[in-house]
């Protein structure tokens, strides 16, 4: 599969961190674009909103995070415009944003590191959302938190709507 996602800690091992110390690894391609420590909330929420402007688009992201808290849905919503969405992975060093653009049933996926550019990759629309699904429904798959969990059937809603 072109598009990895890896977590190196369950949700439930990193409540006592209340979310901190998550090792978030994103691959492209074989490539490795993403590896940062983050707050899991962080990392999940970026995935969620690509996901959501890959199949519909920035405006839908709102309705995806109802139930996310604010600053979440405040950032991203602000983060997505102009045909591209910038999400950030990695709450210390290394910090790294992440720039997704549609182009067709395409996405170009941009990552930098310290402002410069890391990798830069282009995979199938559907290819993305099948793996970043896969991901989310497995890693919830425990979870009771209504915030994801209505995420999670936003996100899923919103694909099947958007036949990919």
């Amino acid at each position: 599969m072109p598009i990895k996602f890896l977590v190196d800690s369950p949700l439930e091992e990193l409540k006592d961190s209340e979310g901190f110390g998550a090792w978030i690894i994103i691959e492209v391609n074989g490539k490795r674009i993403v590896w940062a420590a983050c707050y899991i909330v962080q990392a999940l929420a970026a995935i969620f909103a690509t996901v959501t402007f890959a199949v519909a688009s920035c405006d839908e992201i709102s309705y995806v995070f109802e139930k996310f808290d604010d600053d979440e849905k405040r950032v991203i919503r602000r983060n997505c415009r102009d045909g591209e969405l910038r999400v950030s992975f990695g709450t210390y060093e290394p910090i790294s944003p992440v720039v997704f653009r549609k182009e067709g049933g395409y996405l170009l996926i941009e990552a930098f590191e310290n402002e410069r550019l890391v990798g830069r990759e282009r995979v199938e629309v559907r290819e993305y959302v099948k793996a970043a699904l896969e991901f989310l429904e497995e890693y919830l798959r425990e979870t009771r938190d209504k915030a994801y969990l209505a995420g999670l059937e936003r996100v899923k809603e919103l694909v099947r709507k958007s036949k990919i």
